[in-house]
């Protein structure tokens, strides 16, 4: 018979439940905010982003906003009645794509 060492699984366990980490923005006090500098486009050239200003707590709420308002022009793409031209989804998926680009 095979001994079966326990230690593995063990590990195996510890790491998986040291991962699970639930917080939401709202708990964990992230907020895409006016104080988050990713909120408005930046002043430097280029629109190079602030780096001494940037935190590592900065990126999700700002990345999550970025998602939910894609999303919404997505959505009007999608939810359009007329039927489905040219125009109408080259223009439509040209205005989400060009959304980050300013």
């Amino acid at each position: 018979m095979k001994k079966i060492t326990y230690l593995p699984m063990l590990a195996f366990l510890a790491i998986m439940g040291s991962c699970n980490n639930n917080k939401t923005a709202d708990e964990s006090g992230a907020a895409f905010s006016s104080s988050n500098p990713f909120f408005k486009a930046s002043e430097l050239p280029f629109q190079a982003p602030a780096f001494d200003k940037i935190k590592n707590g900065d990126f999700k709420p700002a990345l999550e906003e970025g998602m939910k308002q894609q999303m919404v022009e997505i959505n009007k793409v999608a939810d359009q009645t007329e039927a489905p031209t040219f125009e109408i989804q080259f223009w439509g998926s040209r205005k989400v794509d060009n959304y980050w680009l300013g």
